[in-house]
């Protein structure tokens, strides 16, 4: 028991713990405390100068000061220009000034309306003539006239004729070319023969 007893005393909190604690948390309040009486000291006296400054009169107007800012040295310096006291420039500058005009809008004014003047147009038609109606040309009088009887065709005897179709030099040629035309025109050709005559043409060949 008596080592259960050490022990327990071990863990116990001395007591300089209580009295730092103590001392921590009154502190905080007192700040605290503190803080608040500032805050509410620095209010009373905003609220309170501005009610004073409410009951004090109309509000203040501010004035542009009337003294002169600006002045003119006596002795400007800077480029000197010559025949600055010459006056053919102010009368340049007045000519120039002068002929100057003011192109500006003018206000509209009521223009009558023209009168439509018909002596022109009846004068015009008074000079231009109708044109007398041309007569028609006579027409030719048509005078029938016998046409003479044509007279019938005489009919030929019936009879063989030849058409020369070419000259060859050789036979065995208008024989291949009466073949070919015989081919590509049978119903043309068709019952007719070819007759193929020898010529002898002396130098020439036959």
């Amino acid at each position: 028991m008596s080592d259960e007893g050490e022990k327990s005393s071990w863990l116990e909190p001395l007591p300089e713990e209580y009295t730092a604690e103590g001392d921590m948390t009154g502190r905080r309040m007192l700040v605290a405390t503190l803080t608040v009486i500032v805050l509410a000291v620095f209010g009373g006296l905003i609220w309170y100068s501005y009610m004073a400054g409410a009951d004090n009169g109309p509000v203040p107007v501010v004035r542009a000061d009337k003294s002169v800012v600006r002045e003119k040295p006596d002795n400007p310096g800077g480029m000197q220009v010559l025949n600055q006291d010459k006056r053919v420039f102010d009368r340049v500058a007045s000519d120039k000034a002068e002929k100057n005009e003011s192109l500006g809008p003018s206000a509209e004014l009521p223009v009558e309306r023209p009168v439509a003047d018909d002596s022109p147009v009846k004068k015009i038609a008074e000079e231009i003539k109708q044109p007398e109606a041309e007569k028609p040309d006579p027409q030719p009088e048509i005078v029938a006239r016998k046409v003479a009887e044509i007279a019938p065709a005489v009919k030929g005897k019936d009879g063989k004729f030849l058409v020369q179709l070419g000259a060859f030099g050789k036979k065995t040629t208008a024989e291949q070319l009466w073949r070919k035309l015989q081919k590509d025109n049978t119903i043309l050709l068709a019952g007719l023969d070819a007759d193929i005559m020898m010529v002898d043409l002396g130098k020439k060949g036959v």
